[in-house]
Order: C-alpha cells, then structure tokens, then sequence
C-alpha cells in the first residue's frame, strides 16, 4: 500500500502516483521475466480521503 500527498499536501499528488504505479509496472515485468516467471500483479488506485485496511485472517502481533 502507498499514499500520495501526506503528510505534505501536494497538487500533482495524483500524477505522482500513478507514476509511481507505472514504475512498479516496469520493475515487475522485468522481474518476473528475468526468472521466465508466469505471474502477474494487478495494481489499483483510489482518490479521495485516505484509507487503509489489511488482508488475510490473521492480526499482525
């Protein structure tokens, strides 16, 4: 998970992170095909207030 635009507000905070997630586009298909993987990632993006959440059953200790 990542934010843009805090705790320094930022008017390009958007463009950053869609930047950013481009980025880690790149780095991953070079990755993943370096090591003739047969995998993919799925990246997301929310704008609005700041949310988090975690996945999976178990809690972090």
């Amino acid at each position: 998970m990542v934010v843009a635009g805090i705790p320094e507000p930022a008017a390009d905070h958007a463009h950053r992170l869609c930047g950013f997630a481009l980025a880690v586009r790149e780095e991953f298909a070079r990755f993943v095909s370096n090591r003739g993987l047969d995998i993919n990632i799925r990246i997301g993006a929310h704008s609005g207030t700041a949310v988090a959440g975690g996945v999976g059953t178990k809690k972090s200790a």
